[in-house]
């Protein structure tokens, strides 16, 4: 069976290479805003699904919440290992049900989903992020507004390190934002894609409730603004389980 294009990306040394100027900062500023928010407590018990290399673990664990951390690539597992002793780490496909449960909050947070092939592999991934909530826990997407994005589209980049040449064309192809990464690296010529499905506000919480959640706020940038449709960068929903 064919490997899924995350299967084969995230696994190879280019894709650390292509984003190797990740803003951890940011990611600080905005799991501490979050934490704020929500008034979690040291102690208490939160999953960062789709963890990758375990830049917001780290910052929850510092934060004294206990932290299970899930993704689907070895790699990124082998290094929020060693970035995060203190915290558990998994392999684990969002599609497959957890064996964790009463979690205080559970995040998936930036852009870590809509990489599927179907609505309906969200709408699972959703329902298992949702088993692993306890009765009043709160889950916590950050997901790319797209919408913002789509009339800039298509562009075309290229950029050069270490002797490795990354061209890169980010177009629109119903219903995905795909981004088409061709890697030159001495004799081998090697070909990439990201592919990330567009939701609106409306059709994301849609797919919460059908999940079993129930939307209680949207923001719209890592401050916790006030959610725009045309011009907010992010779509920040927190949802708890249905009653």
């Amino acid at each position: 069976m064919a490997k899924e294009w995350f299967e084969n990306w995230f696994e190879t040394p280019y894709y650390a290479m292509l984003y190797r100027n990740r803003d951890d900062a940011e990611a600080e500023f905005f799991v501490k805003k979050l934490v704020a928010h929500l008034r979690l407590l040291p102690g208490n018990r939160v999953a960062d699904v789709a963890c990758g290399s375990g830049r917001h673990s780290v910052v929850m664990n510092r934060l004294g919440l206990k932290v299970w951390g899930y993704d689907l690539s070895e790699r990124f597992i082998a290094e929020a290992r060693s970035l995060c002793s203190q915290a558990v780490f998994a392999i684990h496909d969002m599609r497959q049900a957890y064996h964790e449960t009463n979690m205080h909050a559970v995040f998936n947070l930036f852009t870590s989903f809509g990489y599927f092939a179907t609505r309906e592999e969200d709408v699972l991934a959703l329902s298992n992020m949702a088993g692993l909530l306890g009765a009043e826990g709160v889950l916590v997407q950050d997901y790319i507004n797209g919408l913002p994005i789509l009339p800039g589209l298509p562009i075309i980049s290229t950029e050069e390190l270490n002797g490795v040449r990354f061209d890169i064309e980010k177009e629109w192809t119903h219903p995905y934002i795909v981004k088409k990464i061709r890697v030159t690296d001495r004799e081998q010529n090697l070909e990439f894609e990201e592919k990330v499905r567009v939701y609106d506000a409306e059709e994301l919480m849609s797919l919460h409730r059908e999940a079993g959640l129930e939307p209680v706020e949207v923001f719209g940038d890592y401050g916790l603004g006030t959610y725009q449709t045309l011009t907010s960068p992010r779509m920040i929903i927190v949802s708890k389980r249905k009653k």
